[in-house]
């Protein structure tokens, strides 16, 4: 059983990590509030289910197995979602709706109400600095929650059931969990009778034997309660659930970059189509931006550094001339970020007062060139006063070994 428990800790741990590459964004807002408060649902109710396990407390741990499952669900709609923004921001409107009816039978309908318009207006008014359409998808979404319920509507924010739209979703997602789409429906299918089994309500005797006394009266032998086998059953289900939910955030970071990737793309494309300033070489940065290089790790052998700037954030900048495949000249601008420099400052054999930020930027010549080698990914695109680049921020770095190699 060990092996359980320290599987479903093994998953929310895989979980935390791809959760901290979600980067949501303000032009998303509502949409991103809701995929990251279904993601804090289902791994806190996933550890608090477990820790109950561990103290025998499975009768408690069933009905938050079955939030992580229902929140998970939810989750992979969500984020396989072609219309991420639409669908994402009526789900953020649907989950204030319910608490607004919570609401209702303590607080009564008009604090309810004016409980729910306020949300509504100071997400509004956020989210309008970011996107334009902000009023008018809150309104039409808000208005969908309104619409007439057809033949089959379901309480949920796709007016469906949301096990036969997670079905449809499978289709995306199914060959990284290893499982066709209808073997992980009938899995599904399985686990929520399960669940609903023992989370609700329930004639909690089971009778091995009745044992009748002459006067009439009765009493219950009741079988052992089987833990193994109900510990078995809310871990099992929360490890699917974690696999499940891991594999759709992955599926929106994924669609996020690709989306973002093709923008800055066309966006570096036409800044490189632009006359350069007399004098000056084309930039390395935008070059890589444009070739579709926003998510990769670049390796430089041989980059000379011979003066570097520190900004005031830390940050320790320098400029060289790379050359690509023996031909195009390309001017490159290196950032190191703060927490590098203690490593800069070995590779290049400088006093760490050198590169300290003060602030105002300061400038520190080497007394002869430094060859290094370097892993770098791209920043954001920059401007400056004669032109745009795009810096490529380290990531790794060493001193390049120019000693020669012996012969074998």
């Amino acid at each position: 059983m060990g092996s359980l428990f320290d599987e479903v800790a093994a998953k929310l741990t895989k979980l935390g990590a791809v959760r901290d590459r979600f980067v949501m964004r303000a032009e998303l807002l509502p949409a991103d509030l809701a995929l990251a408060g279904l993601l804090n649902e289902i791994r806190d109710a996933a550890f608090l289910a477990t820790e109950l396990c561990h103290l025998h407390a499975q009768l408690a741990a069933f009905p938050l197995a079955r939030k992580v499952f229902e929140a998970t669900q939810q989750l992979m709609v969500l984020a396989t979602e072609d219309d991420y923004l639409s669908v994402g921001t009526r789900a953020w409107l649907f989950h204030r709706r319910k608490e607004k009816r919570v609401a209702e039978h303590s607080a009564g309908t008009d604090e309810a109400n004016e409980w729910f318009e306020h949300a509504v207006r100071d997400i509004k008014r956020i989210w309008s600095v970011y996107n334009p359409d902000a009023e008018e998808i809150l309104q039409r979404e808000n208005a969908q929650l309104d619409a007439p319920r057809p033949k089959g509507w379901a309480d949920s924010f796709m007016g469906r059931n949301l096990g036969k739209v997670v079905e449809d979703r499978y289709s995306k997602v199914s060959s990284v969990l290893g499982m066709s789409a209808a073997d992980l429906a009938a899995l599904n299918t399985g686990i929520y009778a399960g669940l609903s089994r023992e989370s609700h309500a329930n004639l909690r005797l089971d009778p091995a034997s009745l044992r009748v006394a002459p006067d009439g009266t009765f009493t219950v032998v009741e079988h052992s309660i089987d833990e193994l086998a109900k510990n078995k059953l809310v871990l099992g289900c929360i490890s699917s659930s974690l696999d499940e939910a891991t594999v759709a955030l992955r599926y929106t970071i994924a669609t996020r970059e690709r989306q973002q990737s093709a923008e800055l793309r066309a966006k570096a494309a036409r800044l490189a189509e632009k006359a350069l300033a007399p004098g000056f070489k084309p930039d390395l940065g935008l070059q890589l931006l444009r070739a579709g290089g926003a998510s990769t790790t670049f390796h430089f052998a041989n980059v000379p550094v011979r003066k570097v700037g520190i900004l005031p954030d830390g940050t320790v900048s320098w400029s060289s001339e790379i050359t690509l495949e023996g031909q195009e000249v390309y001017a490159a601008t290196f950032d190191v970020p703060g927490l590098l420099v203690p490593e800069l400052t070995c590779a290049l054999g400088v006093d760490i007062q050198n590169l300290t930020p003060s602030v105002e930027l300061k400038r520190h010549v080497l007394l002869q060139p430094i060859t290094l080698q370097l892993d770098c990914t791209l920043g954001n695109i920059q401007q400056s006063s004669s032109d745009s680049f795009v810096p490529l921020c380290v990531t790794k770095l060493s001193i390049r070994d120019a000693r020669p190699k012996k012969p074998n």
